[in-house]
């Protein structure tokens, strides 16, 4: 772990509570016809999009097993652009997500633009971290981390009346083991036909959440996208 800011004390920190919901139970149009009818008035906020992440960890997955453990304070990281999983990548970011407890945040540093093709591999994703502007700090905790998996999406956003509640809806989600050649022909993939409903606030508004959850009739579950992604690739090895 590394202290990335003196003053994270004052950062804005927010729930993510999550809701895997698997399809063979209900449908994505019911979902989305539960969201437009909250009483809180959901309406969509953005054209849906796909969010690619390449994530890291240690040659011991330290990140994982913090995780599953449940930590109070971890950190993960992960580089993260949205579009086309392959080619021209125009605003790729690098980001730290910290997370306190039950609350979270993340630093975010803009990394030079790549290209994702055959020629893509460990070394070039090096050079890239490397030669862009971010903390000297940040880059040496990089050098300690490998390339673990990369995950891909498709993410839809809905924000409440008031302001201060936000859900994101994920679905088509696919898993890619990043081996060292970054060989995207053969590189092992898993997919999800599953759901993954995130509801997003600030710390502040926490004793209002139950207005919101409770006319969702979800379970509320524990669920990262990379410690499902690596327990897939894992447990059927």
């Amino acid at each position: 772990m590394i202290n990335i800011s003196k003053n994270m004390d004052n950062e804005e920190f927010r729930y993510e509570r999550k809701f895997l919901i698997l399809s063979k139970d209900v449908s994505k149009d019911k979902i989305k016809m539960l969201i437009n009818l909250h009483p809180a008035c959901f309406s969509k906020l953005y054209s849906s999009r796909y969010v690619n992440n390449l994530y890291f960890d240690t040659s011991n997955y330290k990140n994982f097993h913090e995780n599953i453990e449940g930590v109070s304070d971890r950190q993960k990281v992960r580089i993260r652009w949205y579009g086309n999983f392959y080619g021209e990548v125009l605003d790729p970011v690098l980001e730290i997500k910290i997370k306190k407890s039950a609350v979270g945040t993340k630093k975010s540093f803009l990394l030079n633009p790549f290209t994702i093709d055959s020629n893509f591999n460990w070394k070039t994703l090096n050079d890239i971290i490397y030669s862009s502007d971010i903390q000297e700090n940040v880059k040496e905790m990089i050098k300690s981390l490998k390339p673990v998996i990369f995950n891909r999406y498709r993410r839809e956003y809905f924000g409440s009346r008031d302001q201060k509640f936000r859900m994101t809806l994920d679905d088509r989600l696919e898993f890619f083991l990043a081996e060292r050649a970054f060989n995207f022909d053969s590189m092992p993939s898993k997919k999800s036909s599953n759901y993954i409903l995130e509801l997003k606030y600030n710390k502040k508004y926490d004793d209002e959440v139950s207005n919101i959850s409770s006319f969702l009739p979800f379970r509320m579950t524990k669920s990262s996208k990379y410690v499902t992604a690596v327990e897939k690739f894992y447990k059927s090895k």
